[in-house]
């Protein structure tokens, strides 16, 4: 840390064990070149970027119906919550496959259908024994 006036010293840091009661700070700085006036503080400063990851990664997000806080499972989560769910019972399981994507599907449907078969198979809100999509 440095005084500004008359001296210039460098003070020595203080040694220091432990510190409580203190909530979060940010210092912000100010940026002349951004005069847009439809800027918030965090995008004129340059924090936008490094809050969006804060909330992100450690941000609680919550349902917007019923309020409970919403959690993002793992991959091997999912896995074992779904091979339990199995154990019960049949399990229904919805998935898009594509999305936005131009061509045909036939290849991946005909598999589909020989795997799980043409009634399993939901295509755009259609079962695939009506669909003639599936071949």
């Amino acid at each position: 840390m440095y005084l500004y006036g008359k001296s210039r010293q460098r003070l020595v840091p203080a040694h220091v064990e432990s510190i409580s009661g203190l909530g979060p700070a940010i210092a912000v700085g100010q940026n002349l070149l951004n005069r847009n006036p439809g800027s918030t503080l965090a995008t004129a400063s340059g924090l936008h970027p490094f809050l969006r990851l804060l909330y992100a990664n450690f941000g609680v997000r919550n349902c917007l119906h019923c309020g409970n806080p919403l959690r993002i499972f793992t991959e091997d989560e999912i896995i074992e919550h779904l091979v339990s769910a199995s154990r019960q019972g049949p399990v229904d399981l919805f998935t898009p496959l594509t999305s936005n994507a131009a061509g045909s599907h036939k290849t991946l449907l005909s598999i589909l259908a020989e795997t799980f078969g043409k009634e399993k198979l939901l295509i755009d809100g259609r079962h695939g024994t009506g669909n003639p999509s599936i071949p």
